[in-house]
């Protein structure tokens, strides 16, 4: 009577871990934007190590060859797992490594807007003239934009303060 049903995964187990403990985050009040990078990378984590191992998780980022920058993201992640589930660990460090990024020159970024799309070119200049991130771009409605005095009213990402901008 029926079909077979499927057969468990190994990742089952730790899906409603992960759930869990992105839930509770959400109840938290942490931003979507926040709460799904560390879904992904409690995903990474647990297709290589026993999530409720600590010891195994310390080793395998020990061991693998990415950048103290995504270590410390992998071990912030996994913190929050580990803090969730009451697991005895003490969080490694890993300083990211920071370096002088080389700026482009204005005309090369007015270059790169004049060969984009139309409908992406405000959102570049957006960017280049008032100094929006993207995800600042993304939000912006009418009611954040006065035309008559050139100013914009972008709603901040990352906790920052709110800010006033003139546009170009």
């Amino acid at each position: 009577m029926g079909s077979n049903p499927t057969p468990r995964t190994k990742d089952e187990p730790y899906a409603l871990r992960v759930f869990q403990v992105l839930w509770q985050m959400k109840k938290d009040g942490y931003s979507e934007n926040t709460i799904a990078p560390i879904g992904r990378r409690l995903w990474n984590l647990a297709k290589h190590v026993n999530l409720n191992n600590p010891d195994e998780v310390k080793d395998l980022v020990a061991r693998a060859d990415w950048s103290n920058g995504y270590k410390e993201n992998i071990v912030n992640a996994y913190n929050h797992y580990a803090v969730f589930y009451e697991l005895s660990w003490k969080k490694p460090k890993y300083q990211r490594a920071f370096s002088i990024k080389k700026l482009p020159l204005e005309s090369d970024i007015d270059l790169i807007i004049s060969y984009t799309r139309t409908r992406n070119r405000v959102a570049f200049r957006l960017i280049k003239e008032c100094g929006l991130r993207p995800i600042e771009v993304a939000r912006l409605t009418l009611r954040h934009i006065d035309l008559h005095k050139g100013l914009v009213y972008p709603e901040t990402a990352k906790g920052g303060e709110a800010r006033v901008l003139h546009s170009p």
